[in-house]
Formats: structure tokens, C-alpha cells, sequence
């Protein structure tokens, strides 16, 4: 069995290093219910995800002399419990999802005192703890202007461009289809056609991008993967909302889910949409001539 754990860097808090038996990663979505009287069922708003915690079994033991674990017990942890009682924010090293600022929220030790006696198991507990300059700018915002989408996608290109692609070409820059489409200002009713091909290129782009960092298999990069989505989404939020660049355009976007396998020509006839169109707009239908029930398409029809 391929042992890909051991491949994985080594946790720390504040710079001290600490063996792990156990790891435990989560977080929830809030939410706000909404009840109507005398009616069942409830509506579900999200109001967004609750900041992630990072829960670790630690054996500070003298008897892991192997290595760099020497003196857990009578060195190392000493140093961990004063680092972990100071309450402003740090830098915890997670094994998979690398650096982030946190602040340690609990401290337990738990003492074997029938069993082994060489040291404790200690259950840490954190909570991702970002300043106020590095929190996600709001999503609905970027996708509802050219400009937001533009910056959001150079953030992208930015983050692109150091990544390590292990020799395959790199992913297409993401920011060029909004460039243009923020540089032809009052002209927009008249390029109406070019802009709605950008705003499809750019969500090709971006999830080509998102494709290729899934490829690397890299759970480091899962931040900027998600930034691909982002901007995928910005662009297919201003196809569907209709806003190119502050114009409404004169079709309706429109999503549906095929209710029976069919193929990619006859899935485009009944939309009464070309099949190029088509799949401009769906880049996964690409895949494969054939359209497996259930599949969500969108596509354009006449107001």
C-alpha cells in the first residue's frame, strides 16, 4: 500500500515541532432557518463558513527517541504548553494544508498511569484565526461587476505563475477575457457578441486551471483550486445575471437537468441552441459524446 503519509512535512506550533497519532480537521457552514407558520419545511440561508479547526493527539514521550523526537517529555513539551498558553495568533504547520494563523483554543493531557509512564498524550485543539486584510473579499460582490471578476482573476494568474507544474504547461492567464471586456466601456452594446465569448473563455480558462492543480495532487494548492472556482463562477455569475460590464443582455441564461442519457447533438436541438454554443457554455460535455442523466446544463434562450 502506497504510504503517502510519510511524505507529508512535519507539524508545528510557533516553530516547535511535535509528533501527531492522531489529526482531526473540520468546520461547519452557518446557517439562519426562516419558519413560515402552519407550513412545513423551513428555508436554509447560508450566512457563510465557520472558521476551521485543527484538532491533534500529540505523545510527548521519552520513549520515541527516534530521530529528531528526542526529550518530548522533558524538553519539547514544556516549550509546546507555553507556546500554546500565549493567546494572541501563530503560526500553525499543518501536515496537509501547510502554514496558516491560528490561535491555540484548548489544551488537554491525558496521563496513562497504569500503562506506559514515559510521558503524556496531550489533545490540542486550533482554530484558523485570519487578520481582517486576509479574509476572501465578498463573492457576490466580484461576480456582479467586469472589475471585480478582473481583480479576483489576476489574484489567480498571480498565484499561477509560481506554482510548479513538474514540466507540463502552465495554465492560460485567466484576467485577459475580463481585461478586455472592462476595456471597451461604452462600446458594449455594439461588441455584445465578443464579450459574451470572453465571459465563456474565461470560465473555460478557469476551469481548465482548477483541472490541471487537481492533476498535481497536491493538497497544498487546494487554496488556489478554489480560486479557480471562484473566478469560474464570476464569469458564469455575469452570463447569468445578464451583466456585461453594467449591460443586460438580451438572452436568458438558463440551467436544466437532463432527465435522460442522451447525447451532446440532440441535447443541443431540443435546446433549440447550437452545438458549439453549447458547449462553450458546458467545457466538460466535451468529454464525451454522450450527456448522462442527471447532468445540470446551462444554456441560453430568447427573452
Amino acid at each position: 500500500m502506497t504510504d503517502m503519509l510519510r511524505r507529508l512535512e512535519v507539524a508545528s506550533w510557533r516553530l516547535i515541532e511535535f509528533p501527531i497519532t492522531s489529526r482531526d480537521y473540520g468546520f461547519q457552514q452557518g446557517q439562519a432557518r426562516h419558519r413560515f407558520i402552519f407550513r412545513d419545511d423551513e428555508i436554509v440561508e447560508s450566512i457563510g463558513r465557520e472558521n476551521p479547526t485543527y484538532r491533534y493527539t500529540i505523545p510527548f514521550r521519552e520513549d520515541l527517541a527516534r530521530g529528531r523526537w528526542q526529550n518530548l517529555f522533558t524538553v519539547v513539551y514544556p516549550q509546546f504548553l507555553e507556546a500554546c498558553q500565549d493567546r494572541s495568533r501563530g503560526v500553525l504547520s499543518d501536515p496537509i494544508h501547510s502554514s496558516i494563523k491560528a490561535k491555540c483554543v484548548s489544551l488537554r493531557e491525558v496521563m496513562d498511569i497504569a500503562g506506559r509512564r514515559d510521558g503524556i498524550d496531550v489533545e490540542a485543539e486550533f482554530i484558523y484565526a485570519p487578520e481582517q486584510s486576509d479574509l476572501p473579499p465578498d463573492l457576490t460582490h466580484s461576480i456582479d461587476t467586469v472589475q471585480g471578476a478582473e481583480g479576483m482573476a489576476g489574484a489567480l494568474d498571480r498565484e499561477i505563475d509560481v506554482i510548479n507544474w513538474q514540466g507540463e504547461p502552465p495554465p492560460e492567464p485567466t484576467k485577459d477575457p475580463f481585461s478586455f471586456i472592462a476595456s471597451i466601456g461604452d462600446q458594449v452594446e455594439g461588441a455584445r457578441n465578443k464579450i459574451t465569448a470572453k465571459l465563456h473563455d474565461a470560465a473555460f480558462r478557469a476551469e481548465k486551471a482548477a483541472a490541471a492543480i487537481d492533476k498535481l495532487k497536491n493538497p497544498r494548492l487546494a487554496p488556489v483550486r478554489q480560486a479557480a472556482r471562484r473566478v469560474q463562477a464570476a464569469a458564469v455569475g455575469l452570463l447569468e445575471s445578464g451583466l456585461q460590464n453594467g449591460k443586460r443582455g438580451a438572452r436568458v441564461m438558463r440551467t436544466l437537468r437532463v432527465p435522460f442519457a442522451t447525447t451532446v447533438l440532440a441535447l443541443a436541438a431540443k435546446l433549440g441552441v447550437s452545438t458549439a454554443e453549447l458547449l462553450r457554455m458546458n467545457p466538460s460535455l466535451s468529454r464525451s459524446p454522450r450527456v448522462k442523466a442527471g447532468t445540470l446544463v446551462t444554456y441560453y434562450t430568447r427573452e
